[in-house]
């Protein structure tokens, strides 16, 4: 007897229309966490917007949840992804190289990277950086969304491919 869908594994998965934007039960939600359960990320959309939400650490340590979300959002083909840093409390120096290597992974790929809810502790390892260019970032992840919804479509860049690097 074979057993039931919902028995085969435990596993989420998403849905891709015929269109190839991503369609998503209303319940759905995709999460990763390192071996220490430092760093958390989970991916859910909003008006077909995936949002990266990033919990506990930021750190180029335990990047290895980050790379599994922008990896899964990126294989969805959206024009733009929010990286919504609401739950991060541990930074370090390395904290700024992490998101720029995911901006500049999404930004080759064709996607523009917005951040959203970024805490004190981020914002001034940002602006110590001077990041250039500087990060998108917005309040909360609903205006973020608002946001990306009335810019036009990403174009793909010509900026060479860099990864997130394998550390983990």
């Amino acid at each position: 007897m074979h057993p039931r869908r919902t028995d085969r594994s435990a596993r989420t998965r998403w849905a891709v229309s015929a269109s190839g934007a991503a369609d998503r039960h209303p319940r759905l939600t995709l999460s990763w966490a390192d071996a220490a359960d430092r760093t958390r990320t989970s991916v859910h959309t909003v008006s077909g917007i995936p949002i990266i939400v990033v919990e506990g650490s930021l750190v180029a340590g335990a990047a290895k949840p980050c790379r599994e979300a922008v990896d899964a959002v990126l294989r969805m083909r959206p024009s733009r992804v929010i990286l919504d840093l609401g739950g991060v409390r541990e930074v370090d120096r390395t904290t700024v190289d992490l998101l720029d290597a995911m901006r500049r992974f999404a930004h080759w790929h064709g996607v523009a990277l917005s951040l959203a809810a970024v805490p004190g502790v981020v914002q001034l390892r940002i602006e110590a950086a001077k990041a250039v260019p500087p990060f998108d970032s917005h309040s909360t992840s609903d205006r973020a969304v608002t946001s990306a919804l009335s810019q036009p479509r990403a174009r793909r860049s010509v900026v060479p491919r860099d990864g997130l690097g394998s550390t983990g």
